[in-house]
């Protein structure tokens, strides 16, 4: 009976070592490129805004995040929620009617006294047709823009829901029909976050386009450093050998826009626009993965050096004279 006992024993301590996420660089690049070769592949017919196609791949979104659920970590819905789609309509103005598009959104709760949001959009432009007869189609499956953010972001959710860099509380948001207007992260900002009871949110990180380093040079480049006091400060110049362009603000083109408007600051990820932007040759051989995890691991560093009571909002002229014109839309 003992033997039996110890065997039990043994066999629950074997299989909770064994259902821990391992974050060793091999394993973080391994989870990278499988999230990639899904979120970027001919079936999801380049997960246009609004479709099918963009309700797709947050299926697979949500089930890694149900997966991370099933490991001892802390990710939830997010509070006075029970799921982590949040699905609303917005007008197709080709045929006059209502599309569905969704935000997927999780929450970490560390019991922290502040707040970041973390985000990026996972849908792209879709496809044309080529040859109907033959059933051909040309299909831009966004690699760059934006499974590289949004693979990105699901594997630094994995660490931070694994009581990684506990002093703050996290917001997850995987943003819907970003391409046709940024409306999933207008529809959060506008109709879920002042109805939602969290700790001051402090900062909001934005991911878009993040896996074309080197593509150029070997620079990555941030935006919004000028939307706190002291935010410049708090990003590297230089980052494992990597330069960081540090630029003041961005247009108001990207998800980071109706976060400024409710005056959080905000740092925006890119490697740039290559020349397959919006192309058919936006694909996964032309993907850095060492540059994604690189952006990961720097937005880690970047947050373990906040200095959250000098992150105060900061009104920049031009920048609030370009984003004057954002409105509500819902």
């Amino acid at each position: 009976m003992k033997h039996f006992i110890g065997f039990v024993l043994l066999f629950f301590v074997y299989f909770d070592i064994n259902s821990q996420i391992n974050f060793s660089d091999r394993d973080r690049l391994e989870r990278i490129t499988k999230d990639m070769k899904v979120l970027s592949h001919d079936t999801l017919m380049g997960r246009q805004s609004a479709s099918k196609y963009e309700w797709k791949a947050g299926n697979y979104i949500i089930n890694e995040l149900k997966k991370l659920q099933s490991f001892q970590s802390n990710i939830n819905f997010l509070p006075n929620y029970d799921r982590f789609r949040f699905a609303f309509t917005i007008k197709n103005y080709e045929n006059n009617k209502r599309d569905t598009t969704a935000d997927i959104i999780a929450y970490i709760d560390n019991k922290a006294p502040y707040t970041i949001i973390i985000g990026a959009h996972y849908d792209h432009v879709g496809y044309e047709i080529y040859d109907s007869t033959k059933g051909q189609y040309l299909i831009y499956n966004g690699a760059d823009d934006n499974a590289s953010g949004t693979v990105g972001l699901l594997e630094l959710t994995r660490h931070l829901s694994n009581k990684f860099l506990t002093n703050y509380n996290y917001i997850i948001g995987f943003w819907g029909s970003e391409e046709i207007g940024l409306y999933g992260s207008a529809y959060f900002c506008q109709k879920i976050l002042p109805h939602i009871n969290v700790a001051p949110i402090i900062l909001y990180v934005n991911y878009d386009m993040i896996g074309s380093l080197g593509y150029k040079k070997n620079i990555l480049t941030i935006y919004g450093t000028a939307t706190a006091n002291d935010l410049k400060d708090m990003v590297p110049d230089y980052y494992d050998s990597v330069k960081i362009n540090k630029l003041p603000m961005a247009f108001p083109f990207s998800d980071h826009t109706y976060f400024y408007a409710n005056k959080i600051p905000y740092l925006y990820f890119t490697t740039g626009l290559p020349k397959t932007y919006h192309t058919i040759k936006d694909e996964i051989n032309l993907i850095n993965f060492n540059g994604i995890l690189f952006t990961i691991k720097l937005t880690e560093h970047i947050i373990s050096q906040l200095n959250p009571q000098e992150l105060q909002f900061k009104k920049i002229k031009l920048h609030h004279y370009l984003h004057s014109a954002v409105a509500s839309i819902f």
